[in-house]
């Protein structure tokens, strides 16, 4: 939980110096950093990223534990794509943190907070916006991972796997919904993922679907895509 400034204030007996260097180590700066592309600042909690375009953007590693950092995307247009380099993610089984984070639409935000072992661990995470899928065609590498709806497309018998599956969650409690929205030429599309049943049984992909409107409502674990209500559509099971 974060000090408010009269908390911080009397914890530095009023000393000006005192408080200033309280608020730099807390990364508690009230300033915003507005960015368009580069590097983040990590004395300020709050990165705001404007993208038009294609834009990269980096954050290099904590400096301390329990540092925290919220990247925020304010604008986006003009095919938006923000690429965000996380230096040191979260390695740890359950806590895995994406190495990068690709901001396509106003408000997708993500919360980190320095582990001890001083990597960025992802808290938090905002998905907005969607992001079509084309099932055996679309590269999901890099995008997909910041959309709060995966819209997918099937023509005829295809399957995603590998650089082409749904990526995994970096927050655990993060949320996506799968649906699709195209079904033609006798449609059987399977998509792979790290997914696991009501049951909690490991699956590697959800198959197949045939039909508009198949898919599902999905959470984040921490380490698979946990269905939350039901598979709709007659044929769409994991398998």
């Amino acid at each position: 939980m974060s000090l408010t400034t009269a908390q911080l204030q009397a914890l530095a007996g009023f000393d000006a110096d005192i408080l200033e260097g309280l608020v730099e180590a807390l990364n508690m700066g009230t300033a915003v950093d507005a960015k368009s592309s580069g590097a983040l600042a990590l004395d300020r909690l709050l990165s705001e990223i404007t993208v038009s375009g294609t834009k990269a953007f980096t954050l290099a590693a904590p400096t301390a534990a329990g540092q925290r950092k919220i990247v925020r995307c304010v604008s986006a247009s003009g095919s938006p794509v923000g690429t965000l380099t996380v230096s040191s993610p979260d390695d740890t089984a359950g806590f895995v943190c994406a190495a990068s984070f690709c901001f396509t639409a106003a408000g997708q935000e993500i919360e980190l907070e320095a582990s001890s072992a001083l990597k960025w661990r992802c808290v938090r995470k905002k998905r907005v916006g969607s992001k079509t899928l084309v099932i055996g065609t679309t590269v999901t590498t890099g995008i997909c991972d910041m959309e709060a709806q995966i819209l997918t497309s099937t023509t005829g018998t295809v399957a995603s796997t590998t650089t082409k599956a749904l990526p995994n969650g970096s927050a655990i409690g993060e949320r996506i919904d799968i649906c699709e929205i195209t079904a033609a030429t006798t449609p059987h599309g399977d998509l792979g993922g790290t997914f696991v049943d009501h049951a909690g049984a490991a699956k590697t992909a959800l198959d197949d679907f045939t039909a508009a409107k198949d898919g599902g409502s999905f959470v984040w674990n921490g380490t698979a895509w946990q269905l939350t209500g039901r598979l709709t559509g007659s044929a769409l099971a994991f398998t």
